[in-house]
């Protein structure tokens, strides 16, 4: 299962994972469970409708004359022009959600808002997991050991590069000189042995 981690504010943020519509889901509960909403049923029904819409890829549904049929059940060829719920609801609802918003406590949460001239609900998330910036931090052991990258201590460490130097000395030609460190080494002269034994005090 994903770990979704606070970082750095994202704009026009597009929800694409289940875990991300899943957030959006839950942020839109809290906000319609908030004393801005939750005494009307009008605001939470379009809002609801709206998001659920626009998670699902379909805002181009997100239509005045739709929206008065499908939330407020109007007839398919009611006149918009002489009835304005779908506007008054919408500006109504972007003025509770701006209320919300100010409040500093809710700083890092995901942004649900409607932009003006439009019905489609867009997102921004100040605590979005996959910006740029800030280096993530796993908050989840993975799945297998094998997935972990393992630190050497020390010791072990140094085995491992006294091998490489041990396996690099004993294939050395003769009169091929290697240095370590500024000093010259002959390994036709001293043999691997000895040449080992000054690479170990050097290490």
């Amino acid at each position: 299962m994903a770990t979704l981690l606070p970082e750095q504010a994202t704009e026009n943020w597009t929800p694409s994972t289940e875990v991300e519509k899943g957030a959006v889901q839950q942020q839109l509960e809290k906000l319609l469970a908030t004393s801005l909403f939750n005494s009307s049923k009008r605001y939470p029904s379009f809002l609801r409708f709206a998001v659920t819409r626009a998670l699902a890829g379909q805002t181009d549904q997100l239509k005045e004359r739709l929206l008065g049929v499908e939330i407020f059940g109007r007839p398919a060829d009611y006149d918009t022009n002489t009835d304005p719920i779908v506007r008054v609801t919408a500006a109504e609802i972007r003025k509770r959600i701006e209320q919300y918003y100010q409040d500093p406590r809710h700083s890092q949460e995901i942004r649900l808002f409607l932009p003006s001239g439009s019905y489609a609900p867009q997102f921004s998330w100040p605590g979005h997991p996959h910006s740029p910036g800030l280096p993530a931090t796993v908050l989840e052991l993975p799945a297998h050991a094998s997935d972990t990258p393992v630190m050497q201590p020390p010791a072990a460490l140094e085995a491992s590069l006294l091998a490489g130097m041990e396996a690099h000395v004993c294939a050395c030609p003769a009169g091929h000189f290697d240095r370590f460190d500024g000093d010259m080494v002959r390994c036709s002269a001293l043999g691997p042995e000895a040449v080992l034994g000054t690479v170990r005090k050097l290490a």
